[in-house]
């Protein structure tokens, strides 16, 4: 999974798995820069 859950609970993104592929971004706590590199 290119998810994983930080020390405060929170859920980041693994930056050297991620592949921007889409899929997650109604669940991503950046969604809005990832999603950025589509437009």
């Amino acid at each position: 999974s290119a998810l994983y859950m930080d020390k405060d609970g929170s859920v980041k993104l693994d930056d050297n798995k991620c592949i921007y592929c889409g899929l997650c971004v109604p669940s991503c706590p950046v969604h809005a820069l990832k999603l950025s590199k589509f437009w």
